[in-house]
């Protein structure tokens, strides 16, 4: 979503480009042929070549503005972040009323997960009256990074005034729906994947977000049919067979939850929360040092939820010391 509005908003740089007129004769004719040609091999998607005629346009004119977009796109189209901040860092000193350049640098930032400068650079851009076409994105982009550092408060007020300017993006609705499973609004995120499927019912991701939330309000029966609906629209996606695990265990089909769970894992073994699950199944197997292995795999891993400790299936730990010394430690 981003990169579409970033491109569409990055055309007109193509026409102030070209149009420079502040330097004599020779100086503009030279920055003109050097913006010409790099557009042509821009347009043929020969971006290093194209990168070589706007450095060229720099060296005649270091301070258009216009120049520095055009290299900025196509850093975007490299998913070279770093040199879309050079670039646009380079515009700001030269303009620092460039709402524009702030948005470019602030999803950069959020690309590599630098999220205090890209909601410090996203809220440059909407303090600057970013146009009202694009200002949904920029707060969409800040909610995405409050997420990024737990803010999950002011992440929600961001995507709510979002979707309160663009109720047609279903990442908006998805994303609120996310938040609300962070702080256990567990109806309130089925009302927002709902709508999010409403937008978008070829994700599989909003059906099995939606199966997790039912699943944490203990409704088995939609939480399963949801889950089906991922695995039919993605059969290899990971988290769905997690969920389906995470469902039979409470439908008491032990077996086929290991089955599953050891699915989830084969397809993605970089998910912490998956080795809660099978932690789980080992408990119920009285395999407690298989447990212990598979909480130390998920902590190590990084885990997304920590209710699943809330459930029922840990109370025949939950208060022993070992098991105690493991959940303080999620915690500092």
């Amino acid at each position: 979503m981003y990169i579409l509005i970033i491109l569409l908003l990055l055309g007109v740089f193509v026409i102030v480009a070209v149009s420079f007129k502040n330097t004599s004769y020779s100086k503009e004719d030279q920055y003109n042929a050097f913006i010409k040609q790099g557009n042509e091999f821009l347009s043929s998607g020969e971006y290093d070549k194209a990168l070589a005629e706007f450095d060229k346009a720099v060296e005649v004119e270091p301070t258009d503005i216009g120049t520095y977009y055009l290299k900025s796109s196509i850093h975007l189209k490299l998913n070279d972040f770093n040199k879309v901040i050079l670039n646009t860092t380079k515009i700001i000193e030269i303009d620092n009323f460039s709402p524009l350049a702030y948005y470019l640098r602030a999803y950069s930032y959020l690309q590599n997960k630098d999220f205090d400068k890209a909601i410090n650079d996203f809220s440059e851009c909407i303090n600057m009256n970013l146009s009202a076409e694009y200002l949904p994105s920029a707060y969409g982009g800040r909610g995405e990074a409050y997420l990024g550092i737990k803010n999950f408060m002011k992440a929600l007020d961001d995507y709510k005034k979002a979707i309160s300017m663009n109720d047609k993006e279903y990442l908006y609705f998805k994303n609120t729906g996310f938040i609300y499973l962070k702080v256990r609004g567990y109806g309130e995120a089925i009302e927002y994947f709902s709508k999010a499927i409403s937008l978008r019912p070829d994700s599989s991701e909003c059906f099995n977000d939606r199966a997790f939330a039912y699943i944490l309000m203990k409704d088995y029966e939609n939480a399963l049919a949801d889950v089906l609906k991922a695995i039919e629209l993605n059969e290899s996606f990971a988290a769905a067979y997690k969920n389906y695990a995470y469902i039979q265990i409470k439908l008491g089909d032990i077996k086929v939850a290991e089955e599953s769970i050891k699915k989830a894992i084969a397809l993605d073994s970089n998910n912490g929360d998956f080795y809660i699950i099978l932690a789980a199944i080992n408990l119920i197997n009285d395999d407690n040092e298989a447990f212990y292995n598979n909480l130390e795999l998920a902590e190590n891993i990084g885990i997304n939820f920590i209710d699943y400790f809330q459930d029922a299936l840990f109370d025949k730990v939950r208060e022993s010391d070992r098991f105690l010394n493991f959940y303080r430690k999620l915690f500092f």
